[in-house]
Order: C-alpha cells, then sequence, then structure tokens
C-alpha cells in the first residue's frame, strides 16, 4: 500500500492588506481590485497577502501609481493572479476662485454663493466678458452666455465628474424717462412744442376734411408709445411710458377747423 497526501487545488487567498489595512471589500473569488491613493502620495503602500497552508505566493509591486500583482500557485493545479491598481484620488473641487466681468472682479464673489446680479449703465448695447479663476487646475470650465438682460452660466466640472452652475445676470439699467423729444403734424414740428409742455392746441385749415398724420420722436429708444387720434375735430393723445414702467406722461394735441 502507497499511502500519498493528497495535494491541494485551492488557489484563493484569504485576505490581501494594503499598508498592513484589509481591503474592505476583499472577496477570495474576485481576482481585481481598485486603491485611491490620496493626492500628496509620494510612493507605494506595501501589498501583503494571507494565505493558505502549501501555496506558493509571489507579490509585484509597481514604484507608485500601476498594478500590484499577487499570483498564488497552489500545491497542484492552476494559480490565481489577483490585482491592486493603484491610482491617484480624483480631484472633487467644483468651486471657482474668482469671477470677473470686463476683467473685474464681482463685487462680493464668495466661491459658495451662485447667483449674481450685475448692473450695466443704461444704454449698453455690449455684452462685457465674464471671465473666470479656477480653484483648481484639474478643472473645466464651460460658459455659456446669454447676453444682456439674461443670465451667463458658468459650469465647473471637477476631475471626478462633480458639477456645480454659477449665474450671473447682466442687468441693463432702464431709463426712466417719459419724455418725446418731438412731436410732428403732417412730418413738421408743432409749434411750440417743449418736451415738458403736454398740452397744445391745432388749427386746421378752413375746408379740412381729413386729419393729418401725427407722428413722434421718443426721447428713449425703451419708450412705449401709444397715440390715439380723433377722426378729425378733437384731442390726439399720445401716452408715453418710460422704458422702466416708472413714469407715464400723455400728450394732448386739440385740432379744430
Amino acid at each position: 500500500l502507497v499511502f500519498e497526501v493528497e495535494k491541494s487545488l485551492n488557489a484563493t487567498l484569504k485576505n490581501i492588506f494594503v499598508g498592513n489595512v484589509a481591503l474592505s471589500d476583499f472577496d477570495p473569488n474576485v481576482l481585481d481590485y481598485r486603491y485611491v491613493l490620496p493626492v500628496d502620495a509620494t510612493e507605494c503602500p506595501i501589498v501583503e497577502a494571507e494565505g493558505y497552508p502549501g501555496q506558493t505566493i509571489t507579490i509585484t509591486m509597481p514604484q507608485l501609481l500601476g498594478t500590484a500583482r499577487i499570483e498564488v500557485q497552489p500545491e497542484e493545479g492552476a494559480k490565481n493572479v489577483y490585482t491592486v491598481q493603484f491610482v491617484y484620488q480624483m480631484s472633487n473641487n467644483v468651486l471657482l476662485n474668482d469671477i470677473m466681468v470686463d476683467g473685474v472682479s464681482v463685487d462680493g464673489f464668495d466661491p459658495m454663493v451662485n447667483n449674481y446680479q450685475i448692473n450695466l449703465p443704461e444704454g449698453t448695447t455690449t455684452v462685457p466678458a465674464i471671465t473666470y479663476q479656477k480653484a483648481d487646475p484639474t478643472q473645466t470650465v464651460q460658459v455659456i452666455s446669454g447676453g444682456l438682460d439674461a443670465a451667463t452660466q458658468l459650469i465647473v466640472k471637477a476631475e471626478d465628474g462633480s458639477i456645480n452652475t454659477y449665474t450671473v445676470v447682466l442687468n441693463v439699467a432702464k431709463s426712466d424717462n417719459a419724455l418725446l423729444d418731438a412731436i410732428l403734424v403732417d412730418g413738421v414740428l408743432l409749434d411750440g412744442f417743449a418736451a415738458g409742455t403736454f398740452n397744445y392746441t391745432y388749427t386746421l385749415p378752413v375746408g379740412t376734411t381729413v386729419l393729418p398724420s401725427v407722428t413722434y420722436q421718443k426721447g428713449n429708444n425703451g419708450q412705449q408709445v401709444v397715440t390715439i387720434l380723433p377722426q378729425l375735430e378733437g384731442n390726439a393723445t399720445l401716452q408715453v411710458t418710460s422704458e422702466d414702467a416708472s413714469q407715464t406722461n400723455t400728450y394732448t394735441v386739440t385740432f379744430a377747423v
């Protein structure tokens, strides 16, 4: 009778340790793992393995980033190869250091505040440049311009994919001017017209049967003007509302033949 001890085919491990700490997600039947290093890491932590009697375990380490290989050769049969991939922790910083409008920092900028209102002078027609200063060089920033009197978005994407959006609304100051520059009858300036005078009388020649044209020149392009004309004799009214809707004036021209 020849007695032989049965050889083990077991090529699994009991555990894997990185820097003397067991992998929290270790499963003997899972071969591949990912280990995140701090961004300031300068060397790779030591990888160790706990196996079973009779196994031959060979560990190959990377310099820093890369993959550690753990080869487990059982007493008999095929080996297993476990891997631990070392990567740097990706930044999750989605905050900006500054937002500038035409090169000037937004008044009161705070990285934790996402919405800003910028007041521009009356009559502004050119959209100022909105730029930014990153807090982390790995960030990507997309600027979606909304133009004047609308929102511009700055979408900040961190290295790990996190996203944060800043909104800057460019408000052009609106005029409170509700005065006209001129009232014209058949293209001729109304006699005695003054912007601050609101009542006029206009005498039509004998035999007039058709009211002449009544037009005007705005004092500001943003004004709203509503004109109501008589058939012939009577009052023509021009109601002028300022761009900011805070002021309304009504001019009256009384026509008589």
